[in-house]
């Protein structure tokens, strides 16, 4: 695992592994909704994203770090002086809701896991999956039980990742390239 954890070309593929976890920011939306990963899946939206929303949801993330613990201890309890605070973070960032702010962050989490750190191609974030699964059932490195269980997750997000819709995003995502990455780190 820590192989693939080091530098922005793994974090892209960290990025794919986890996408059937967060491909809807369940950390934020499931702790707060009470909602499930495969819920959150299934309502994970491809929409055309624009400069600015990329650029108002980097503003918006520290706010919302801040808010993760709250929104852990929250549970599946519903909390709505939570909800309130996400909505106006949301709003102050030029977001309608905070789902469409939730919905842009799984967008360009999606891209970003398709670009490539070294020369900033794209390719679909199922055939960086595929060519991850391929190398994970190779290396040798890992402990048996370690392998077994990157290569279920890897699997399971292969079988759940779409093809990009909006090929447009991807020029949004390299645009704003550098603070995404300083982001996720």
């Amino acid at each position: 695992m820590q192989r693939m954890m080091t530098g922005f070309k793994n974090l892209g593929v960290l990025f794919a592994i986890l996408l059937a976890a967060v491909i809807a920011a369940a950390p934020l939306a499931t702790a707060q909704t009470g909602g499930s990963d495969q819920a959150d899946i299934e309502n994970f939206e491809q929409v055309p994203m624009t400069d600015a929303q990329v650029k108002g949801y980097i503003a918006a993330s520290p706010r919302l770090s801040e808010l993760f613990d709250r929104m852990d201890s929250a549970g599946t309890n519903p909390d709505p002086k939570l909800d309130a605070e996400l909505e106006k973070i949301a709003r102050k960032h030029g977001f309608n809701s905070y789902d469409e702010l939730e919905n842009i962050g799984s967008n360009i989490g999606f891209v970003l896991s398709g670009i490539n750190e070294d020369d900033g191609s794209f390719r679909e974030p199922l055939e960086v999956l595929k060519e991850e699964l391929a190398a994970v059932q190779q290396d040798p490195s890992l402990e048996s039980e370690e392998k077994k269980q990157l290569i279920a997750s890897i699997k399971e997000s292969i079988e759940l990742t779409p093809k990009l819709k909006y090929p447009g995003n991807v020029d949004v995502v390299r645009a704003n390239l550098k603070a995404l990455v300083e982001l996720f780190q």
